[in-house]
């Protein structure tokens, strides 16, 4: 599974739970399963089997109605775990859908109507594609070298033994990720968080700051001539999507502040420099139970203020209904699969707290 996520924030430490995983089981659907199956037998049937028959069938049609009401019972739910919002429908008619979703508790909307290409979205999905299909010496080369460029750079959570929720997680992460950001970024990171013998290296304009860090480029093993050419294409792409990405993230906080009752523009005094990342996320293409704490990646809240979720389709996202629940008590509601070139929307930490 490839994603390619987008986020803003400033910081806090509360928001809606979500969970990664390969859906290794199919999602329960509408069927005429047979509950009892037999071979025919040579030369007819008797009057026993008759009359067995006679009794199984209505049983058997309704265990296929109790199964078939349990899967539309299920979709039904999974539907209502995430609301459409589509731009093209203008900003007060989106506020408005986003509200009455948010009164029902719905922390996740599915985003279409942008302005984003499709050309764009697919360029983006295989250079993330490309990049995790690349050897792990060159990945290696995009780790941070110093705690003062965390938190960017590619890590395994495997080979790094990183855990989301320890609670739920009995091993790490089936999941590896490259972060990028802006290199004024990680200056306002370790100078906010008062990082122990941080000091910022030297002073740059504005246009610098801006300027995406990969990490890679400190490296002094050098790469072949076709090696950095994918390597270039795939940073190329990249940035071509981060900007527009950050633009739409931007659009979204005008609803979500009409969906408030505040002006489309309010937002806009707390993002005067605003923390803005890409996660590239690749969860390997294996069979895990989820039961038994194996999961690509554990139960987390965002801390962002938005994050845009682009995905190549594969099921996975789960969304817990409440947060305040114990882990073996919480209810995982599956976010349904969506349609080309639509984002899932989540709302952290940072909003709630604002």
């Amino acid at each position: 599974t490839n994603m390619a996520t987008m986020q803003t924030w400033q910081s806090a430490k509360m928001g809606q739970r979500a969970r990664f995983r390969v859906a290794e089981k199919p999602v329960m659907a509408p069927s005429r399963t047979r509950v009892i199956t037999r071979a025919n037998h040579k030369g007819g049937s008797s009057r026993r089997d008759q009359r067995a028959r006679s009794v199984m069938e209505p049983m058997t049609e309704g265990w296929t109605e109790a199964l078939s009401a349990v899967g539309k019972l299920k979709q039904r739910k999974d539907r209502e775990s995430v609301t459409t919002l589509d731009l093209s429908l203008g900003e007060e008619e989106c506020a408005k859908v986003m509200r009455k979703a948010a009164e029902r508790g719905v922390g996740f909307f599915f985003l279409k109507g942008h302005d984003i290409s499709q050309e764009l979205i697919d360029d983006v999905l295989d250079a993330n594609s490309r990049f995790f299909d690349l050897d792990p010496y060159i990945k290696d080369r995009f780790r941070v070298k110093s705690p003062f460029q965390e938190p960017l750079g590619y890590k395994d959570s495997q080979k790094d033994g990183i855990t989301a929720d320890k609670e739920s997680q009995s091993a790490p992460c089936f999941r590896e990720y490259l972060n990028v950001g802006r290199r004024r970024n990680v200056d306002d990171i370790h100078r906010e968080n008062g990082t122990k013998n941080y000091q910022q290296q030297d002073t740059y304009g504005e246009e610098e700051g801006q300027r995406l860090v990969w990490l890679d480029e400190s490296c002094d093993l050098a790469l072949t001539r076709s090696s950095s050419l994918v390597v270039d294409d795939i940073k190329h792409k990249c940035e071509e999507y981060y900007e527009e990405a950050f633009k739409l993230s931007r659009k979204v906080h005008r609803i979500v502040a009409l969906s408030l009752g505040l002006s489309a523009d309010d937002f806009d005094r707390h993002f005067m420099r605003p923390l803005d990342f890409m996660l590239l996320n690749n969860y390997p293409k294996e069979k895990r139970d989820p039961t038994k704490g194996l999961l690509g990646l554990g139960a987390h809240c965002d801390f962002a203020f938005t994050t845009l979720l682009l995905t190549d389709g594969t099921k996975g996202l789960q969304v817990c209904k409440d947060k305040t629940k114990p882990a073996q008590e919480r209810e995982w509601v599956d976010v349904p699969t969506h349609e080309p070139g639509t984002f899932v929307i989540n709302f952290g930490d940072a909003l709630e707290t604002l």
